[in-house]
């Protein structure tokens, strides 16, 4: 019989043995594999997962308190060939009266060699592998001075004692007893006070939890101890497993395999064990691998994230059979809660979900290598430190947008073409409307919960005079900005998709908005004012084009951008990249008949000062840009009244421009950020040029048909893009 100061637990059943295997040379990957598949139950506390991200618990100490993890044979020669020998901690030690005496431990039974293999075996091909296969592991032996598996309270308090006082971050305990008195709880006060985390076995008896792990939940431990049950295969509660008694008991209990267990003894061989004797080592060794993977996080602090992410069995929340629930290593080392992308001067950051960005077609590909924004760092709500994965957020600008936008265009008015239109005389003049049903949404839909589906987009227009005619006068109201400079349209209007996005750029800057345009003998000047390209912002565009003698024009436009820049959208830790832009455009143009050809050139030099920034990006540069084109065009070729004409250029694309960036990119051993600043060449790898075919041949009075045929290099400026071939027809039909 027992006295309330010893303490022991011994396995359910008698361990069989199945001798290892005899492995000379290095272990081969199939080898690996087995011998994680036979260490089932780290498989099953999601060890795999963290073995596989390299949380291996190097760097952390775990001393175990018990037989030993050492067998001395007849001749009292040490015969260790276990796996973890290079990793025993040199404050390894026996204790007997309280003292530490000589030696590293004895194990006859072995049962510490086994409870140290499910915690820090390697990964070696030798038959099972630790949880935190790379931990430092100090051996105290504290058994044997009241028999065999007996643990006497002073020399367990001393054993505690000697693991604070040396470094240990982890303490298991795979013994107990029935009584306050088992273990004292002054000893593992101290410990807590040091920041240890204490790992206890609930005990083989259904029930009552023993001690030490019966003082889980007591308030003087700082929540530093936790408790651990048994389940079995089908994760149901072992039917030896012991149970906390009260809710405070339960909300420091969690449960980890604990029947037929794969463990290693003290002569290497693997042998299947049952109690929770092998469950906590599972636990210690899961606290190891976060301490040493977030080594400023406290010990209370990790026991509660064990606990926090436990898988929740049985009742739902916290119960008296489960407790928490079953470890899970792999949850406890993912991100707890929103990921934030913090500032250098310390502040919260920018939430990582609303760090989007959707550069305009002039940017192509710029920042999409930038080494800075894939190494950037966001932390979590505990300060741990993940891959941001910034570039995920950063939509490139789609090559089907320039065609959506203008396969509905007709002419200068009426460019919808969707479910409502029509056209009317009105005051000597031409008046257009149209209706359109909008199912678009911000740049951050998912983020803002705004989105405008179910609203109508209603356009209307009026004009005087003919397209290209002196003294013709316009105005609209939710008008494309493109269409604003076909107020003094040529022989091409209406013919090519995309010779304006390389002509006349500006118009490819501002959104949808309310225009007036007029055209005279040698001037032509635009008003446009109406939301930006992207997002929730403004914009404004002022035109104006003189035209000189021999069909030279030189043309000057102005595009103010607020919440965007050069049609980019940023939100989030992207947000200072596109704030607001004054953008001016030089152009430019020649257009001279040749026979029965019209033939026109067109170049374009942008000059843009982005303004504002936010805590990660700003500071631009100023941004320069270019546009050229060069079209050909005739009519009455194949028919009267047919057109046929080729266009050649480059659209908008930036040629020089940087921004400043500022990002975590580095966490040091005390969970402080390291941040990188630099800046980064806004500039494309690409050189986007179109060469486009188009042709309008008339069906009767009120319907024509416009096949057209485009070819692309270097599609969205992006150099590694392969070359395109875009053929559509469309079909105009009015009434």
């Amino acid at each position: 019989m027992r006295s309330p100061g010893e303490l022991t637990e011994s396995p359910v059943s008698p361990p069989s043995i199945i001798d290892p295997p005899v492995e000379e040379s290095a272990p081969t990957a199939r080898q690996l594999r087995d011998e994680l598949a036979a260490s089932r139950t780290i498989l099953a506390v999601g060890g795999d997962a963290a073995l596989a991200a390299g949380a291996t618990g190097e760097g952390s100490v775990v001393a175990l308190i018990d037989t030993g993890v050492s067998d001395i044979d007849a001749d009292d020669s040490l015969s260790d060939p276990t796996d973890f020998n290079d990793r025993l901690h040199s404050a390894s030690a026996s204790f007997a009266g309280g003292e530490q005496v000589a030696g590293g431990g004895r194990g006859r039974l072995s049962h510490g060699n086994r409870v140290a293999s499910l915690i820090a075996s390697a990964r070696d091909g030798r038959g099972t592998v630790g949880i935190a296969p790379d931990v430092r592991l100090m051996a105290l032996d504290a058994d044997g001075s009241c028999g065999d598996l007996c643990f006497r309270a002073d020399d367990s308090a001393a054993a505690l004692r000697h693991a604070a006082n040396n470094g240990a971050d982890v303490v298991n305990m795979s013994f107990g007893g029935d009584q306050p008195v088992s273990f004292p709880l002054d000893a593992l006060v101290a410990a807590a006070n040091m920041d240890v985390i204490m790992v206890a076995a609930a005990g083989n008896n259904p029930g009552s939890m023993i001690y030490p792990a019966a003082h889980a939940g007591n308030s003087r431990l700082g929540g530093h101890l936790i408790a651990v049950g048994s389940v079995g295969a089908d994760l149901s509660l072992s039917d030896f497993s012991a149970t906390p008694d009260t809710p405070g008991q339960a909300e420091f209990f969690i449960v980890a395999p604990g029947e037929w267990v794969n463990a290693a003894n003290a002569t290497g061989a693997v042998t299947i064990e049952s109690g929770t004797s092998f469950s906590a080592p599972l636990v210690s060794g899961a606290a190891a691998v976060l301490k040493a993977r977030f080594p400023w996080l406290g010990g209370a602090e990790i026991v509660d994230l064990l606990l926090s992410s436990a898988r929740d069995l049985g009742e739902s929340g916290t119960d008296l059979v489960y407790g928490r629930g079953l470890l899970d290593l792999e949850a406890a080392l993912r991100p707890s809660g929103a990921l934030a992308i913090p500032t250098a001067g310390g502040g919260g950051g920018e939430w990582r979900e609303a760090s989007v960005l959707s550069l305009g077609p002039a940017f192509g590909d710029a920042l999409s290598g930038s080494g800075v924004i894939a190494s950037a760092l966001a932390v979590d709500g505990l300060g741990r430190a993940y891959a941001a994965g910034l570039q995920q957020g950063m939509r490139p600008h789609n090559a089907g947008d320039f065609l959506e936008s203008r396969l509905g265009a007709s002419d200068v008015l009426d460019r919808s073409g969707d479910s409502e239109r029509g056209r009317a005389a009105l005051m000597g003049g031409g008046l257009s409307w149209s209706a359109t049903p909008n199912g678009r949404g911000t740049a951050f839909a998912d983020w803002r919960d705004e989105t405008a589906a179910g609203t109508t987009d209603g356009r209307f227009g009026w004009a005087t005079g003919e397209a290209g005619e002196a003294g013709r006068f316009s105005f609209g109201f939710n008008m494309p900005a493109a269409s604003a400079w076909t107020a003094g349209a040529d022989e091409d209007a209406g013919l090519f998709l995309t010779h304006s996005a390389m002509a006349q750029p500006a118009g490819d800057l501002a959104g949808d908005g309310e225009q007036i345009a007029f055209s005279g003998d040698h001037v032509d000047m635009v008003l446009h004012a109406g939301d930006a390209r992207q997002g929730d912002g403004s914009s404004y565009m002022i035109g104006t084009r003189l035209r000189g003698a021999g069909g030279f024009a030189i043309t000057h436009s102005l595009v103010a951008e607020e919440g965007a820049a050069l049609g980019s959208d940023g939100g989030g830790a992207f947000a200072g990249l596109a704030d607001s832009a004054t953008t001016q455009l030089f152009g430019l143009s020649f257009e001279r008949p040749a026979g029965a050809w019209s033939l026109r050139l067109d170049t374009t030099l942008g000059r843009s000062e982005i303004g504002g920034g936010g805590a990660h990006f700003g500071d631009w540069s100023t941004v320069w840009s270019t546009a050229f084109a060069a079209s050909a065009s005739r009519r009455d070729w194949l028919v009267e009244g047919d057109r046929f004409g080729m266009a050649f250029g480059q659209p908008l694309r930036v040629e020089e421009g940087s921004v400043h960036a500022e990002l975590p990119t580095s966490q040091d051993a005390d969970g402080s950020l390291g941040f990188t600043s630099t800046r980064l060449d806004a500039t494309p790898s690409g050189r986007e040029l179109r060469l486009e075919f188009a042709y309008d041949r008339p069906l009767g009075d009120n319907a024509s048909i416009q096949p057209w045929l485009m070819l692309r290099h270097e599609p969205d400026h992006v150099a590694d893009a392969d070359d395109e071939a875009l053929a559509g027809v469309r079909v105009r039909l009015d009434w």
